[in-house]
């Protein structure tokens, strides 16, 4: 037993430092808009697509038939290969000279972090005892801060330190500006820690309804959420909603402070990454444990409960972040959204897993992924800058395009959760009479 406790935590450590590696490469993006819209000529609008649409709408594409590989094939191999695939194309973002080039590494981004959470979370399903699983899913999703935090943090500090330098000349790249060596730095990571994968075993599946059956095709798939289709309409539509309330100060957070309060990148990126290094574990522990002390009380709705309050809070303090002028105030209820949404799918992806066979879990999992990444990663971004280019025509509003979009996407979220509780717990109750037969 103890043996089994130090091969899934080694799991989770290992996966845990990927999922950090792999918003490294994607979130750093956000400290560098007026450099890169500068040398590129481009607007806010046409920045909103590189930093969402052109990475998520193929790491959606390729997540589907990776989640359906995470239920067939080794799920260790498909991580390592998805991680070498996105160091080398974040590393080919710092190589990009025009805007087309750019936008198609952002994309081949997305391709290789799709083969990531299909087969993590299958893998922690299956490799961590169940009262530990909360917290399990909780601390994979916090890497997903970790990377952010480091990234505004590490970036910031870069950029400050080569404020001066205009351009560097470096072997095997030649000549690069100061966004671009930032790319550099932020893939050559994930290339060296990807061969990790192959130190970790791949464990039995568990939970396998239709054993000698062999797995089941996408159709089957769809016919068991048909089956369920309030609940995932609910639940896929609430978390997805919520989803831009994190993106959204993730990918234009950084630009108000600079725009709206006359903050340095540099400075922007250590208050917000240490903001996030430091609130995203400490939200992880104390929603993943309350949710566990919950559901073993008996709320086996907990994690669409929680977040359904979350929700309604999301919306006087997203005014507080964004239109109150006070960079003080904006500041302490920008830190109370980064604890409240910053690790929402580790719970969302808990609340699946509940109520879904093992040999579902990778094809569903991609699917929850696909929706927020449309909805949040995709969408999120490019509403907030089509406000701000085409309502306001002021790049001074963009809190103001913060506001408005979050706070709507919020009160869809909470309502939306509201109305899949009922549904999850019967589909809970699915689930418990399937084991118990």
């Amino acid at each position: 037993m103890a043996r089994r406790t130090d091969q899934s935590r080694y799991l989770l450590a290992v996966l845990f430092v990927l999922y950090m590696l792999s918003f490294l490469g994607r979130q750093v993006i956000a400290l560098m808009v007026d450099p890169i819209r500068a040398d590129l000529d481009i607007s806010d609008f046409e920045f909103s697509l590189l930093h969402g649409f052109a990475f998520s709408i193929f790491y959606t594409l390729f997540g589907v038939p990776l989640g359906w590989a995470a239920d067939r094939y080794s799920r260790r191999m498909l991580i390592m290969g998805g991680a070498s695939i996105w160091g080398m194309m974040t590393i080919a973002c710092g190589m990009a000279s025009t805007y087309i080039h750019l936008f198609l590494a952002r994309v081949g981004v997305g391709v290789g972090e799709a083969s990531l959470s299909p087969s993590a979370y299958s893998l922690l399903a299956d490799s961590v005892p169940t009262e530990k699983l909360p917290r399990a899913m909780s601390i994979y999703a916090s890497g997903s801060i970790f990377g952010a935090g480091a990234a505004l943090a590490a970036g910031g500090m870069l950029i400050g330190a080569l404020a001066s330098v205009q351009s560097l000349e470096l072997p095997v790249f030649g000549e690069v500006r100061t966004w671009q060596l930032v790319f550099i730095l932020c893939g050559l990571p994930s290339v060296v820690v990807a061969p990790l994968m192959l130190t970790i075993r791949e464990p039995a599946r568990r939970g396998i309804s239709t054993a000698g059956a062999g797995t089941p095709d996408i159709g089957t798939t769809f016919r068991f959420i048909r089956s369920r289709r309030r609940f995932f309409a609910c639940h896929f539509l609430g978390f997805s909603l919520l989803s831009i309330v994190g993106f959204g100060y993730a990918s234009w957070g950084p630009a108000f402070l600079m725009r709206v309060h006359g903050f340095e990148a540099h400075h922007v990126g250590v208050i917000l990454g240490v903001m996030l290094l430091v609130l995203g574990p400490l939200s992880a522990v104390f929603l993943g444990s309350r949710i566990r002390r919950l559901e073993e009380n008996g709320v086996i709705d907990a994690p669409l409960k929680i977040y359904m309050w979350i929700g309604l809070a999301v919306v006087p303090i997203s005014l507080g972040a964004y239109v109150v002028p006070s960079a003080t105030v904006n500041l302490v209820c920008l830190a109370a959204l980064i604890f409240m949404v910053s690790v929402f799918s580790g719970p969302a992806m808990l609340a699946v897993k509940n109520v879904t066979p093992n040999e579902m879990r990778g094809q569903l999992t991609a699917l929850f992924v696909l929706t927020i990444s449309l909805t949040g990663l995709g969408a999120g971004p490019t509403l907030i800058a089509s406000v701000t280019d085409f309502v306001f025509g002021n790049d001074g509003s963009v809190g103001l395009s913060l506001a408005i979009v979050t706070i709507l996407a919020a009160l869809i979220s909470s309502a939306s959760l509201r109305l899949g509780i009922e549904p999850y717990r019967r589909a809970r109750e699915l689930a418990r009479e399937f084991q118990r037969a």
